[in-house]
């Protein structure tokens, strides 16, 4: 008899380790489901953040009477966004400047470096988005951004269209799509 509790003894302390071993492995699957889970919600949070700066944004309603300007922001990542600038001096000159870029963006601040895009220019230029908005204005480190005689990129652009743009037309009339671009895919697109 004596073997036989012993066989259930063993038998109960080998049920009980296998079931407390999967608990455990269970407990830490779970904390680690729960931090990739709150570290996905933080990202798509960020991305949902990002997406509400996508848009069309303008300056100017007649380019007889001043500068005109639009912003065309695609949101890439949680943290960039491509965009297409063209913005005229407007009479007498007409003057023009565009630029396609890539911003990282952070707490709702977008910043270009043409340096990051490995342009010969050094230009850098401050997005500053808020609600129904974006405010532009030219880095004190900016030598040129590659734009005509007097033309610059600083002004407010009031939102215009919120829905995330799918192209945008340079200025030699060739429809660019966002979707897959890249600095460099832009780079060699015409080559």
């Amino acid at each position: 008899m004596t073997a036989r509790y012993n066989l259930t003894f063993i038998f109960l302390i080998a049920i009980l380790t296998i079931s407390s071993c999967g608990k455990t492995n269970n407990s830490k699957i779970k904390k680690h489901d729960k931090t990739n889970l709150q570290t996905a919600e933080k990202q798509t949070k960020r991305l949902k953040s990002n997406l509400n700066i996508g848009g069309t944004y303008s300056f100017g309603d007649n380019v007889e009477n001043g500068p005109v300007g639009s912003v065309i922001v695609y949101p890439q990542t949680p943290s960039s966004a491509l965009f297409f600038l063209d913005i005229c001096r407007g009479a007498p000159s007409y003057n023009l400047g565009q630029l396609f870029g890539r911003m990282t963006i952070k707490n709702n601040i977008g910043t270009y470096d043409s340096g990051n895009d490995g342009n010969d220019f050094k230009c850098v230029l401050r997005f500053e988005f808020s609600p129904g908005q974006l405010k532009v204005t030219t880095d004190e480190r900016c030598d040129d951004c590659g734009f005509g005689h007097a033309v610059y990129a600083d002004n407010t652009y009031k939102l215009i269209d919120k829905s995330i743009p799918k192209y945008f037309i340079d200025g030699e009339g060739d429809t660019i799509h966002f979707k897959g671009l890249t600095i460099e895919k832009y780079r060699h697109m015409f080559d």
